[in-house]
């Protein structure tokens, strides 16, 4: 019985959406500007839950908090389908979702990259 009750309980947490968590590669990127009106593109690969947090930057990835910019992407309250694409400008807008901006997100057409990450900076 305890078994049950235990099984019962994560069906209804992952159905709430608090089991679900992004890994690598659930998110692609399909378009990057940095000549001009600065944005990026991404597809989601799988169906992605409410109020997902994305952040996005062009910081290196071992210092993940350099001085350079990070946007932070949440996904609306419906989520999003598999499939979808989501454009973001360095404004900040979004064509879905919230976002919002730290340290000025500029990116450079001379070898600047953005990279995607969930969880915190220290923590990816």
């Amino acid at each position: 019985m305890k078994r049950f009750y235990t099984l019962l309980l994560a069906l209804i947490f992952t159905g709430l959406g608090f089991g679900q968590v992004l890994t690598a590669g659930d998110i692609a990127f399909v378009q990057y500007n940095a000549d001009g009106t600065d944005n990026f593109e991404f597809v989601c690969l799988v169906d992605i839950p409410a109020s997902q947090v994305i952040h996005f930057t062009d910081n290196e990835e071992n210092d993940l908090d350099g001085g350079e910019g990070t946007i932070t992407w949440t996904a609306p309250a419906g989520g999003l389908a598999c499939g979808t694409i989501v454009n973001i400008t360095t404004t900040p807008t979004a064509s879905v979702g919230t976002v919002s901006e730290r340290n000025g997100f500029n990116l450079s057409g001379g070898g600047d990259s953005v990279l995607a990450f969930t969880g915190t900076s220290g923590s990816p």
